[in-house]
């Protein structure tokens, strides 16, 4: 239930339903007391600061409930005292157009000072609402960054205009089983669909698809990606194509595996000879929208984290995406093989219709890769606009060895790894906290348990003890043994908080996987703390 005390929520109807309870007077302690923790030696004048701490904070409302009568009234302060609990937290929510939304969890602290004066028909009532905020601070929306591979071997943003039929570029070959019923074009850095020219009314359907002439990925896992520039029109259909096989002329033999974006689904599909066959199909809850990326992913780990070439893998989004579809082939309809390595490939059907055609999405970006293991190199932005300086926690997705700078700018690193594929750990940056959580919900393969063969035979040789004592929060026990001894290098400062006289300054994390490939994530994330929500 959500009882407001201010604004428009709050205004009582005074003919039919009055009921509403308001904010009475002042609202004390809002900011937390703190406690300094000193040290004084027996001669020594004043103390030596050593650190200070937020103690809880008690916050006390007076407010006024108002009714149409007696019944009303006490139903009224039911539902109010309802919504608080000394063993669960509400959220108290404090917003303003300055600082914005800022909430505090808070539980029932103490029974209202006086007592409540109910009774008879009485339609309004006094009282203090007593509550505990246990953290002593206002937070917001958490900040959230990551950092994944960008599989960008192929890249093009199509920056120059062809208007003739079946040509976007040089290094592209189209493929349109039926000329002449409209056709793909570029303009404005986009790849766009251009009606059937002869036909304004009872149009027919037509569909097209591109292909890179030259660009091959080393290995069969591949990472295919497009950026859409529109939205799909009403029947219209938008391919992304990886795992094609060529001609010699480098147009496309009609092998490959495509996904296709609906407006309510994707469908996975193999070509084999120019015939289509479903895979799966899975349905959207939001329809494809336009400057959204989305992704084909060819090769991955299966249900039991074992990876498998035949695993596909449908994202959107930026960063490691939302997965949208997921499906193994089963059959084995997938092309697969050497044969059958080209990447970036995309295409679209133009649906007929009484007017025009119900065209598919603009692409105004193509980009492929390998998903084989590698390095790479960035930052994470981090932004704090809270008044409070703030410990962030990094998760960390594997493969991979991960290095994570020990502070915003700084040249000192914190290693971690190397994980599995399947493997999940979350640092925290506080020292106050436990510094690793082992976040595994997959146990590892027997390939991959072999690694670690020797490590397990001694953690045995210690008894059944030592292996519960290692084993994850999840149940399952990481080869590594004690995931603590994968960390070398601390964390040394925080994510400084807002200065009271400055816009808010973002500042930028440097980080770098080795050993990585599609599946490795560093994602970070912060909560940002304010003394006073005003």
């Amino acid at each position: 239930m959500e009882i407001e005390l201010m604004g428009g929520g709050a205004i009582p109807d005074r003919i039919s339903a009055p009921e509403c309870v308001r904010i009475n007077g002042p609202i004390k302690g809002l900011i937390a007391p703190w406690k300094f923790i000193d040290q004084q030696g027996a001669n020594e004048d004043g103390a030596t600061y050593i650190d200070s701490v937020y103690e809880p904070a008690t916050v006390e409302i007076p407010v006024r409930i108002t009714a149409r009568d007696g019944k009303h009234l006490r139903q009224v302060v039911d539902h109010l005292f309802g919504c608080l609990s000394k063993e669960r937290t509400s959220q108290l929510s404090w917003f303003t157009f300055e600082r914005g939304f800022w909430w505090a969890d808070v539980r029932w602290a103490d029974k209202p000072p006086g007592g409540l004066n109910l009774g008879g028909q009485r339609r309004t009532l006094e009282t203090t609402l007593v509550l505990r905020s246990d953290r002593g601070a206002w937070r917001t929306y958490d900040d959230v960054a990551e950092f994944a591979f960008a599989h960008e071997s192929l890249v093009d943003t199509f920056d120059t205009d062809y208007v003739e039929e079946g040509h976007i570029g040089p290094d592209w070959s189209v493929y349109l089983p039926n000329p002449g019923r409209g056709h793909p074009h570029t303009s404005g850095g986009s790849v766009r669909w251009r009606d059937d020219p002869d036909k304004f009314l009872f149009t027919e359907g037509s569909s097209y698809m591109a292909t890179h002439k030259t660009f091959t990925t080393e290995t069969n896992n591949q990472v295919n990606e497009i950026v859409l520039d529109t939205m799909l029109e009403l029947g219209g259909r938008t391919l992304i194509l990886g795992r094609y096989g060529r001609r010699t002329d480098g147009s496309w033999n009609g092998y490959g595996v495509g996904a296709w974006l609906r407006g309510s689904s994707v469908q996975l599909v193999a070509f084999n000879n120019f015939h289509e066959t479903e895979i799966r199909t899975w349905w959207n809850i939001v329809p494809p929208i336009f400057g959204e990326k989305w992704r084909l992913e060819c090769g991955g780990l299966d249900g039991n984290g074992v990876f498998d070439e035949r695993v596909f893998r449908v994202k959107r989004g930026d960063g490691s995406g939302l997965t949208s579809l997921y499906a193994k082939d089963e059959a084995g309809v997938s092309p697969l093989g050497a044969s059958f390595r080209g990447a970036g490939g995309f295409g679209g059907y133009a649906a007929g219709a009484l007017i025009t055609q119900g065209s598919p999405a603009d692409i105004r970006k193509v980009s492929a890769g390998d998903s084989s293991e590698t390095t790479q190199s960035g930052f994470l932005r981090r932004i704090n606009i809270g008044d409070i300086d703030r410990w962030d926690e990094y998760t960390l997705v594997g493969p991979g060895t991960f290095q994570i700078a020990a502070a915003p700018g700084s040249t000192d690193i914190v290693e971690f790894g190397p994980l599995l594929p399947n493997q999940v750990v979350q640092l925290r940056t506080s020292n106050l906290r436990q510094a690793v959580v082992d976040l595994t919900r997959v146990p590892a393969t027997a390939d991959e348990l072999a690694e670690y063969k020797d490590v397990l035979k001694q953690l045995e040789s210690f008894g059944p003890v030592a292996l519960e004592a290692n084993a994850s929060a999840y149940g399952v026990i990481p080869p590594q043994s004690n995931m603590h001894r994968l960390k070398s290098g601390s964390f040394t400062r925080p994510v400084p908080a807002k200065s009271p006289g400055r816009q808010v300054e973002p500042v930028k994390v440097a980080v770098s996987i080795t050993g990585g490939n599609a599946d490795s994530l560093i994602r970070a994330s912060g909560t940002s703390l304010r003394r006073y929500p005003n």
